[in-house]
């Protein structure tokens, strides 16, 4: 009988948390990537902001995004919960629901000085390219001039609805329609 005490245990224990903080690590280093991409700035990941940042949302309110302090820790936790739903999507509409969180997560917590909105686009697109669900390369545009326009607080289900389309869009002109027997 295994316990707690036995070696075995703990090996298979620390498995899959390891491989998850594993993926968890490459995208934080993907998304730091990407956002030096985005700026043009160098081929070093781009570091994570360490200034407090506002914005005025549509509403004319201000919004306060996640204070520096806490960027590494929520930034691990929205990636590791998004990323397993994103690669563990078993229809479209699961897929669609993942990347519009993932975007939306990686928005609130506005992780970089810059180009924000530009990095979460394109970690989406390249998670979208590795999943079982995918969007049309033809139908970037639209999702950017969707993202580039959502409301953070409000757009979870309108994304979600925009992606699943895309993604359906997709699937219809890859996939030859079958006629029942």
């Amino acid at each position: 009988m295994q316990t707690d005490e036995s070696p075995n245990w703990r090996v298979c224990a620390r498995a899959p948390r390891n491989n998850v903080e594993n993926r968890v690590e490459e995208d934080m280093l993907e998304l730091r990537r990407l956002n030096a991409t985005v700026l043009e700035h160098s081929s070093e990941p781009s570091p994570f902001r360490t200034t407090e940042v506002l914005c005025v949302a549509r509403d004319g309110n201000e919004i306060a995004f996640c204070e520096p302090q806490w960027i590494d820790q929520k930034l691990r936790a929205i990636l590791e919960v998004a990323s397993s739903l994103l690669r563990d999507a078993t229809s479209a509409n699961a897929t669609a629901y993942a990347a519009a969180l993932l975007w939306m997560g990686i928005i609130a917590v506005h992780p970089f000085a810059d180009g924000n909105g530009r990095t979460a686009f394109r970690f989406i697109v390249s998670r979208l390219d590795r999943s079982k669900h995918r969007i049309d390369a033809a139908d970037y545009p639209i999702l950017r001039r969707y993202l580039i326009r959502g409301d953070v607080n409000n757009d979870l289900r309108n994304l979600t609805v925009i992606i699943n389309s895309l993604i359906k869009r997709a699937g219809a002109q890859s996939c030859p329609t079958q006629s029942a027997a």
